[in-house]
């Protein structure tokens, strides 16, 4: 036989778990002056996962003269660039 659970002892159990959310006081990148949104110009784009780029970093095309920027997922990746603390980040809302 299966034993049955109580719902509200179920519901119990779970109330008392701490939730520990790393990296909460971080910059976040949305928010940074050098964060350009990424903008999906091709219905059809593969590239999932792609949220932003980094305007600071970033190289011209040889052929085409385009600045190609860095993501962002991956500067922060970088401690040379960003880094996973910021250390680029500036504030895009002034405060007066």
């Amino acid at each position: 036989m299966h034993k049955r659970i109580n719902f509200l002892t179920l519901n119990r159990s779970f109330t008392n778990v701490k939730v520990s959310i790393r990296y909460k006081e971080i910059p976040i990148c949305s928010t940074c002056s050098r964060f350009i949104e990424h903008m999906n110009k091709y219905p059809y784009e593969l590239i999932s996962g792609k949220h932003g780029i980094y305007k600071k970093i970033g190289k011209v095309n040889s052929v085409t003269g385009v600045i190609e920027y860095d993501l962002a997922s991956i500067c922060r990746l970088n401690d040379n660039k960003c880094g996973n603390l910021g250390s680029e980040y500036i504030n895009k809302i002034i405060e007066i």
